[in-house]
């Protein structure tokens, strides 16, 4: 089994920062149309697909679950709510990369959005 990159002190993988990372660069330079379109392309993967827990050990564990559990929630809601112009709002997307943000490096790190 591979092992998963990256394992922050609260036991999620900075690498799945990046599902977020260039959604937050997109939208701050080019624009909510276009952050909506590349959710639209490409959705954001849930934690447990990303690192499946067939393929990567300790994807899931006491001291992760409740991170990885909201992650995935997250995700399913950023893919719903965030593909389209009548359901997208810029104060929802920024408290959701917070959590995410939050959640992948802990709650004593700086929120990625520091206005909402």
């Amino acid at each position: 089994m591979k092992k998963i990159p990256g394992i922050t002190k609260t036991g999620i993988s900075s690498d799945y920062w990046n599902e977020y990372f260039g959604r937050t660069i997109i939208f701050e330079y080019k624009g909510k149309e276009c952050v909506i379109n590349c959710f639209k392309k490409n959705p954001v993967e849930k934690y447990t697909e990303k690192y499946s827990p067939k393929e990567y050990e300790g994807v899931i564990n006491k001291e992760n679950l409740d991170a990885v559990k909201e992650l995935d929630e997250i995700a399913e809601y950023a893919n719903k709510t965030f593909k389209n112009i009548s359901t997208f709002r810029e104060k929802d997307f920024k408290e959701k990369i917070n959590r995410a943000y939050s959640l992948i490096y802990g709650q004593e790190s700086k929120p990625y959005y520091k206005e909402i």
